[in-house]
Order: structure tokens, then sequence, then C-alpha cells
């Protein structure tokens, strides 16, 4: 992921740098959100944050890594209009990468400020689907189990 965020950042930069015009590069587009997805803001796009709105449909863990090359500029993740995460992206704190677990429902990342004059942010966020027990696992969990009575039982 981090191979992926990182080309997809440079490429981006470069060919923004110097630009007064704007761009916007979105993955999310308000649909389900594959493994990987994108997000970069450079120029007049800056000053007019628009969210990146995704849905997940069933809990995973989500890891977050963003970097700007602005002075300072907050990233949130709203369910709705609540503020569940948020995140301080500057040039020196390099790249920020968090983990944590999330439930099924729709979910957009938003700039918190609002900012003018050259620069850009980027992040990316990678979902996987959190492990589900093996049914052969259960039924080795459900024998022990009675297998533990079992023993109880006997020793009576």
């Amino acid at each position: 992921m981090k191979r992926h965020f990182l080309a997809i950042t440079t490429v981006l930069a470069v060919t923004t740098a110097g630009s007064v015009h704007a761009t916007r590069y979105d993955t999310y587009q308000g649909l389900a959100h594959s493994e990987t997805e994108s997000g970069f803001v450079s120029g007049a796009d800056l000053a007019t944050p628009a969210p990146f709105d995704f849905l997940l449909s069933t809990a995973g863990t989500m890891t977050f890594s963003g970097e700007s090359s602005l002075d300072s500029l907050t990233l949130g993740l709203f369910s709705g209009t609540t503020l569940l995460r948020g995140w301080l992206l500057t040039p020196s704190s390099g790249t920020d990468v968090t983990t944590f677990a999330m439930a099924a429902g729709s979910y957009s990342f938003k700039a918190l400020d609002t900012v003018s004059g050259p620069g850009y942010y980027s992040f990316a966020s990678t979902v996987s689907a959190v492990p589900e027990p093996d049914e052969s696992h259960l039924l080795l969990a459900g024998l022990a189990m009675i297998g533990i009575v079992a023993r109880h039982k006997l020793n009576r």
C-alpha cells in the first residue's frame, strides 16, 4: 500500500507542481470501498474542499495514510455529520499511518480546513475484512467444550 500511495502522490505532485489550475483525484467516488482507495487535491480545489464519500458493505480494518505539503491541514473521517477521527497532515509529520476497526456503513473523508496557495494533500485507505473463524475451528472448539464437560462429570 505504501508504495502505491507514494507512487500516486509523487506523480500527481510532480505533474501539478507550480500549476495554478485545480487538480482532484478521487477513486472513492461514493462507491463501495475496494481494497485500496486514494485521494489527491491541489490548486484551486484546496479553497473549496469536497468530501471523498465511500461505502463499507461489511465490517473491516482500515489503514489510513496521508501527507501534505501545506503548513497544516486537518482531514476528518465522518459518518454522516459525526466526526469519527481526524488527522493533522503537515510536511514535517511525514506520512501518517493509522489502523482502526470500522463497521459497515456510509463514510466520507473531508478537509476540516480551507487553505489557499500552492500545495497539495493526499491520502489513501486500505480496507481488509475482519477474519472470521473457519468452520473446522468452530467444530474443534465445540468438541473441546464437550470433552471438558464430559471430563468434569467423570471426575465428580
